[in-house]
């Protein structure tokens, strides 16, 4: 069966979905290559693309090659991290990953980006962490007229603050377990 991620920037997604993966004998799918991927093919900036009209087209496109996976693939021990997966996936186990702003800040300040990306201190990324957030959820809103931060949306909600990506991944195996024998 098919289990989508997606939830706020900093909780470690793509860390989790690795483990989760290699851990429980998962394929992965990861939106955000494919959309960067056309992105580098425009020669845009992902931080400027967000600003184009270009990125209802990728956005649309991805999301289109996701629902055929869906389609074909439903029964097959998938990963999806995607944003907007959770919509036209009814019968998957959608999953959102959550943390407090203050958390997303400050992951986000201590990764290993680049200061542009990260800012030059917490306030900094507070501002751009919850700027790119909000423009996702707006986009989404106006693209699919869906409301991503509602979280009656998904099968699963956890809050990542104060666990590892290793214990991250067991707890949504362990919600996915019970899902799948209901």
């Amino acid at each position: 069966m098919i289990i989508t991620i997606t939830g706020k920037p900093c909780t470690g997604k793509s860390t989790m979905a690795e483990i989760f993966v290699k851990k429980y004998n998962f394929d992965r799918m990861y939106a955000g290559a494919i959309f960067k991927k056309h992105a580098r093919e425009l020669g845009i900036d992902i931080t400027e693309l967000t600003k184009s009209e270009q990125i209802y087209e990728i956005d649309y496109r991805v999301d289109k090659e996701l629902e055929e996976i869906y389609h074909t693939r439903l029964n097959d021990n998938l990963l999806i991290e995607s944003r907007t997966s959770w919509s036209f996936m009814p019968k998957a186990f959608n999953v959102f990953i959550n943390i407090p702003n203050s958390v997303m800040a400050e992951r986000l300040f201590n990764s290993d980006r680049p200061v542009n990306e990260r800012g030059n201190n917490l306030d900094e990324a507070l501002q751009k962490v919850t700027e790119r957030y909000n423009a996702d959820v707006k986009r989404y809103k106006k693209l699919y007229n869906i409301d991503c931060d509602n979280l009656s949306n998904y099968s699963f909600v956890i809050d990542n603050s104060n666990l590892t990506p290793e214990q991250t991944a067991d707890e949504i195996y362990k919600a996915y377990l019970k899902f799948i024998n209901n």
